[in-house]
């Protein structure tokens, strides 16, 4: 060995260790948060693994927020709404002793789903999309086995089938293949439907399909973006596939079970949606009893209960069970769904968080969709979170809602970027890849 070359060395060693000091903390710790942000086991109170490892990694995505389109006021939004709660709780000082562990496990409730959306940014932007949602779906499934167990009836629709449909697509997503992510959408939607029963599901996914295949033309178009009209066009296209679904299953095509099912649904309320969602009913009574909300530690009263019975009992559903007295009201709060579980705990602030969110994922789909660039991914949990925001428990649809706020976001534009609607920049293809972002 020469001196030149010896006296090159330690510079070699220096730049090795540097490119793996990259790797890490570029790929290997980004991905790990990711799984880590699906892991949602409860220590107590609602302190979740994901929140724990969000809190360590907070010096890191805080400082990231800012490189996205509305996602600063999106966060100080939720923040504002965990303070409401805490003051309705107050105001109401005559149920406030006996619940503020409550308030305390809404509030963190809250407070980690902000966390893991700003954990999920901070990957995306290093990982890129596609891979930070494969990263997350792994976590999703692991989560099911630390959580719920697999030994429940119909495992697959209630626990497997938003970790594998987030996987399959991130992967169809990946491989930038528009014809994987149509054959993904065929299979998903026909397991769900024939083997799984899951009605919604499987017609979320058929919308989607429908969407994806609207995408297919490389045209990019020069009209600038308009997000109310893909709204439009695609709440169109959802109502069809909702009618056309709902004909097939009562004409029997799916099986006697579902038919008898959806037959029942529709003699009780005169439709499926409210049929098999009597939570509604309860939602609305309460909040039309207390519109400004409850308060994130406040107790359900006797009179609550009965005035969310009634609700329930006006949509042809019989309220006296173990399901509304323990699960619905037995230590809290809970409608089953995501504008009514934020409205009730955290006021009105906690409503237009809840609508901000579906808005602000709607936006970021239309952007998308408008330079045909939209994952299938994408369209799916935008769809799903529509059907949460109304429909699901934020418990669970939390899962999903904050990889469709991920995912949905857009880069900020700096003053060197250009808006032209002529040019899809790289942040507009599907799944893009990784936004340099450098503090």
């Amino acid at each position: 060995m020469t001196s030149a070359e010896f006296s090159l060395s330690p510079q070699m060693r220096e730049d090795e260790s540097g490119r793996a000091r990259e790797f890490l903390l570029g790929r290997v710790v980004p991905l790990l948060a990711a799984f880590a942000m699906g892991i949602r086991y409860s220590f107590t109170n609602e302190v979740t693994f994901a929140l724990l490892v969000s809190l360590v990694l907070a010096p890191v995505w805080l400082g990231q927020l800012r490189r996205y389109r509305g996602m600063v006021p999106l966060v100080l939004l939720g923040l504002l709404a965990i303070a409401s709660g805490i003051v309705l709780t107050l105001l109401d000082s005559s149920r406030t002793l006996s619940a503020k562990s409550l308030m305390l496990t809404n509030s963190l409730q809250l407070l980690g789903i902000l966390s893991v959306i700003g954990v999920l940014l901070w990957v995306r932007s290093q990982v890129g999309a596609a891979v930070m949602a494969i990263a997350y779906g792994l976590g999703l499934l692991v989560n099911v086995a630390v959580t719920t167990g697999v030994n429940q009836d119909n495992a697959f629709k209630f626990s497997f089938s938003i970790p594998v449909t987030v996987i399959a697509l991130g992967l169809a997503g990946r491989a930038r293949s528009r014809k994987a992510e149509l054959a993904w959408l065929v299979a998903l939607a026909a397991v769900l439907l024939v083997w799984a029963d899951s009605r919604s599901m499987s017609a979320m996914l058929a919308l989607t399909l429908v969407v994806m295949l609207w995408q297919l033309p490389r045209r990019v178009t020069q009209r600038r973006v308009r997000p109310w009209t893909v709204v439009l066009v695609i709440g169109l296209c959802g109502l069809a596939v909702f009618q056309i679904m709902q004909a097939v299953i009562l004409e029997g095509v799916l099986g006697e079970a579902a038919q008898a099912r959806s037959e029942l649904q529709l003699q009780a309320s005169g439709s499926l949606v409210t049929g098999g969602r009597p939570e509604l009913g309860a939602a609305l009574a309460l909040l039309l009893r207390q519109p400004w909300g409850y308060g994130s530690g406040v107790l359900p009263t006797s009179s609550d209960v009965w005035a969310a019975k009634s609700g329930m009992h006006a949509l042809n559903y019989d309220p006296n069970n173990g399901y509304v007295a323990n699960y619905m009201f037995g230590s809290g709060y809970e409608v089953h769904s995501v504008l009514g579980d934020l409205w009730i705990r955290f006021g009105f602030v906690g409503a237009l968080l809840a609508v901000t969110f579906v808005v602000y994922c709607w936006y970021g789909l239309a952007h998308r969709i408008s330079t045909r660039s939209a994952s299938a991914l994408l369209v799916f949990l935008t769809l799903n979170a529509s059907w949460d925001l109304f429909f699901t428990p934020l418990r669970t649809a939390s899962y999903t809602f904050v990889l469709a706020v991920a995912l949905a976001a857009l880069p900020a534009l700096t003053a060197q970027q250009s808006p032209s609607p002529t040019k899809t920049r790289r942040s507009e293809r599907p799944y893009d890849q990784r936004v340099r972002i450098r503090s």
